[in-house]
């Protein structure tokens, strides 16, 4: 059984994980030799990169989310409800049961009701300093379609270039590379995403044909720097059901400390 403390700090990286996904701060100074495709076909396959992240308003799922980390390992059960514009609620209980943490996420509004500890962490916008917390985060449509199973473009992607037959990278403005995406051929679906500037890998696997297409069922993250990894089995996934917005409110308990986050989260 992993003692009290350890059970804190795995409960602090989950909660930092997935508030937002932690990046370094490396860049990849020059551009890997490339062969462009055909500019229509670059600029489709991005076009429908973006219309599948669009395609989703809300989704839920039900399952598991491991950890590996320095610290050691933890297994716990997890429930996931997002809705657009980005809102999302994570419920992480022990793999017996007992509630471990909940958090809501509402843009930049954060909200964390950590169970064990009896404190309700409360940020708003600008008075969460994910910046200094989290080193750089993820803009929150990208953690909301990695979340709900889909692949982010990233804003400051221009333009498309072939790396390999399965295999295209988005480069910048100047030239480097924000992103490298690797498909399958049959079906044709989206395997990996890796951000070299941020050295984060995001794989996707065991796909479920859905209505609005082909869902991952297992998510896995990479955190190179950090040498931790996230895994997020889904056992039930929906997408596009009515999800009322009174799932994104959270509340502080009776006897709860409540913290008001003006400064980056120090966990015992």
């Amino acid at each position: 059984m992993i003692p009290e403390k350890k059970w804190n700090n795995h409960i602090a990286y989950l909660i930092i994980f997935i508030i937002t996904l932690p990046i370094g701060c490396s860049s990849l100074r020059q551009s890997p030799e490339t062969k462009p495709f055909f500019k229509e076909d670059a600029s489709q396959l991005v076009s429908s990169l973006r219309e599948q992240n669009n395609e989703i308003d809300s989704f839920q799922g039900i399952g598991k989310i491991n950890f590996e980390g320095e610290e050691g390992e933890l297994a716990s059960n997890l429930l996931i409800v997002g809705k657009r514009p980005f809102k999302a609620r994570i419920e992480v209980t022990h793999s017996w049961g007992k509630p471990l943490f909940y958090i809501v996420i509402d843009d930049r509004d954060i909200s964390v009701l950590s169970l064990m500890e009896k404190r309700f962490f409360r940020g708003h916008g600008g008075s969460l300093n994910i910046d200094r917390l989290f080193l750089l985060d993820l803009d929150p449509n990208s953690i909301w379609g990695i979340l709900a199973g889909r692949v982010p473009v990233l804003d400051e992607a221009e333009r498309a270039v072939r790396l390999k037959s399965n295999e295209i990278a988005l480069l910048n403005s100047n030239s480097e590379v924000v992103e490298i995406i690797r498909f399958s051929s049959k079906p044709f679906l989206t395997k990996s995403v890796y951000f070299p500037m941020k050295e984060i890998t995001v794989t996707l696997s065991k796909f479920r044909k859905m209505t609005s297409g082909y869902s991952p069922l297992l998510i896995e993250i990479i955190e190179e720097k950090r040498n931790r990894q996230i895994k997020i089995k889904y056992k039930n996934f929906e997408v596009n059901s009515p999800v009322p917005d009174e799932v994104f409110v959270l509340n502080p308990l009776p006897g709860f400390e409540i913290i008001e986050i003006d400064k980056p989260i120090k966990f015992p």
